[in-house]
């Protein structure tokens, strides 16, 4: 089975540089977001030596539709620490907090975008099907290598991540 995927590139014009930097469409038994539902997530890399607030910024799983979903504004917003991460829940439940999103990750596969507050095009993945609890994520954080984790490294460092390597079906 061929498995494909394709990455977008940052371009010049973008304000901060940030990271797609792993995502699990099918979170059957992993981690739990605040109210204990094994939703779907991604993590986004910040690898700046500052923190970044994601107030104002957009995510969606159409990259045709860009603003899709605005991160909520606030002296609560998410904020990613300097050469840190954060997890955003992809479980179509706003209303639980200022880290879930309106939408959710299709483990069929689809596109995973990141665009600024003036909706300048930041990171991006189009990814192919996903299996149960096995995370897609850059090999080195902020790399263009993408590989599958059988051990998810949600909010840390990808290099501790057990990379699983995903074989077609046998033939005879």
């Amino acid at each position: 089975t061929l498995l494909a995927f394709a990455t977008f590139s940052l371009p010049a014009s973008a304000k901060e540089i940030l990271f797609i930097n792993e995502i699990v469409a099918s979170n059957a038994t992993g981690i739990t977001d605040v109210m204990g539902s094994h939703s779907d997530w991604f993590e986004i890399y910040n690898p700046n030596p500052y923190q970044i607030d994601l107030a104002g910024y957009y995510v969606s799983d159409n990259a045709n539709s860009p603003a899709k979903f605005q991160i909520p504004s606030g002296p609560d917003s998410p904020k990613i620490p300097a050469n840190g991460f954060i997890i955003l829940w992809a479980n179509s439940t706003p209303e639980r907090g200022k880290n879930h999103t309106s939408f959710g990750l299709g483990a069929g596969g689809e596109d995973l975008v990141l665009y600024s507050p003036a909706l300048e095009f930041i990171d991006g993945i189009s990814f192919g099907p996903q299996t149960a609890d096995v995370s897609f994520g850059r090999q080195q954080n902020g790399g263009s290598s993408w590989v599958y984790f059988s051990t998810t490294t949600p909010g840390a460092t990808n290099a501790n991540g057990v990379i699983l390597q995903k074989l077609g079906p046998p033939t005879f």
